[in-house]
């Protein structure tokens, strides 16, 4: 059940619902003792969370251009696990 929950969550939009629901999938794998789903569950919790330290790092409030990080950021509210995807280059923007 914990799975199911966790799968259905991390095809939301948002970086909390996708996080809560590779923790949610990574707990079931784990009562259930499947290792590679286990596995799977934090690496998909791995990649999100390497792409997040990256738009951290690019520091977009700093950008000069102002109506270049506003793109940036109206673009992230549409859909902010797709964003941070495209942001490290595995994907488009949304």
């Amino acid at each position: 059940m914990l799975w199911r929950i966790g799968s259905q969550l991390t095809g939301q939009s948002s970086l909390l619902e996708h996080s809560v629901g590779s923790s949610l999938m990574a707990s079931g794998a784990s009562s259930l003792r499947h290792g590679r789903d286990q596995r799977e569950a934090f690496a998909r919790e791995d990649e999100l969370h390497a792409a997040v330290m990256s738009s951290l790092r690019a520091a977009l409030d700093r950008w000069p251009l102002r109506s270049l990080s506003e793109q940036l950021l109206e673009s992230r509210a549409r859909s902010e696990v797709t964003w941070l995807r495209a942001f490290v280059g595995k994907g488009a923007l949304p």
